[in-house]
């Protein structure tokens, strides 16, 4: 098995007065090498997956890959690796759909009023058959990219509010991730949509910059981000954010046809244990939050509903002002069954 958080170079004399065996060197320097990067933390669920997907393309390679994965954006932060990405700087990407959207604005729609209040199960139905074909492939005929397969789930993204209490969006200063989406939908509620990295965040929440963050239950846990004052949450899904595989596609074409299967089978072994993970660690935040003193309201689904209606109203105008295209738009409503008048 070759992986490694980190490459470090030794002088091949040092090489090769490590080694007993001549092969040894030759393999090594045999070896491509696949850096991962992403943004979350080396505790984010997402991140803890890769290490499984990293291990075992290493392993399944037979020796042919060296797997890098650097979390924590100490590569490139989410907002500039799929430029990096598709430039060759870095082998493999896994971001955020609210980070796509720039680069393929039908990615947008997923963030549209037409998802607000669905749940998991009923994104994942979408995602996973036409519509999330039809959107991969848009990346990859923009972008010097493949992608790996099927997305990794996040799961819910809700409102958490500054303060021990769940109150009106209206005038609220709301973070976002990023994405027009996103955007376009926190105004729509009456709020002031601020789009951060996610890095900057814990700076942004210690001086009172914001008043709530759209995000998930995991992610506020994996970054400690109750202790910088995030008190309170309104349950009500806004979208279910969803990570992309992407590999640079040069990178992908140089590989042999034996590795090329390794890391497919490696990552299509590692996704759907990824969905299973994602849930159960959204779960276990929940509670963890709740126990140091987070307050919960939860929309019901009627509720929720109701709302989803309201924000549709102007979906359409807000798609045309974010260039998603009628076809997207068309297909997103026929996966829901969604008729508009």
């Amino acid at each position: 098995m070759k992986l490694r958080m980190r490459m470090t170079s030794l002088p091949a004399i040092l090489v090769a007065a490590l080694s007993f065996s001549g092969a040894t060197v030759f393999a090594e320097a045999a070896s491509r090498v696949m850096r991962i990067s992403v943004e979350n933390s080396g505790t984010h669920v997402q991140v803890r997956m890769l290490k499984r997907f990293s291990q075992r393309a290493a392993e399944a390679s037979g020796g042919s890959l060296v797997v890098e994965l650097y979390d924590g954006a100490r590569l490139f932060r989410d907002a500039d690796v799929v430029s990096a990405l598709s430039l060759g700087k870095v082998e493999m990407a896994v971001p955020g759909i609210w980070q796509l959207d720039r680069y393929a604005p039908d990615f947008a729609s997923l963030m549209l009023p037409s998802v607000y209040g669905r749940t998991e199960v009923d994104i994942a139905r979408v995602v996973d058959t036409e519509f999330g074909v039809f959107l991969s492939g848009i990346l990859e005929r923009t972008l010097t990219i493949v992608v790996l397969g099927r997305w990794m789930e996040l799961g819910s993204a809700h409102t958490f509010f500054i303060g021990k209490s769940v109150r009106e969006l209206r005038g609220l200063r709301v973070r976002v991730p990023g994405g027009e989406a996103n955007e376009e939908r926190i105004r729509a509620l009456g709020s002031f949509a601020v789009a951060i990295p996610w890095p900057d965040l814990p700076s942004i929440l210690s001086r009172g910059l914001v008043d709530a963050v759209v995000t998930t239950y995991e992610t506020i846990l994996s970054a400690n981000l109750h202790t910088f004052g995030i008190g309170a949450v309104l349950e009500e899904s806004h979208y279910v954010g969803y990570y992309v595989p992407m590999i640079n596609r040069r990178f992908w074409e140089s590989l042999d046809d034996r590795t090329r299967s390794a890391v497919k089978n490696a990552w299509d072994a590692t996704v759907e244990e990824s969905r299973i993970e994602s849930r159960t660690a959204q779960a276990n935040a929940k509670k963890n939050l709740l126990e140091h003193g987070v307050r919960l309201r939860a929309s019901s689904s009627s509720e929720s509903a109701v709302n989803r209606e309201k924000l549709m109203l102007n979906e359409r105008s807000i798609a045309e002002r974010i260039h998603v295209s009628d076809e997207a738009l068309d297909r997103l409503h026929a996966a829901f069954g969604v008729r508009i008048k």
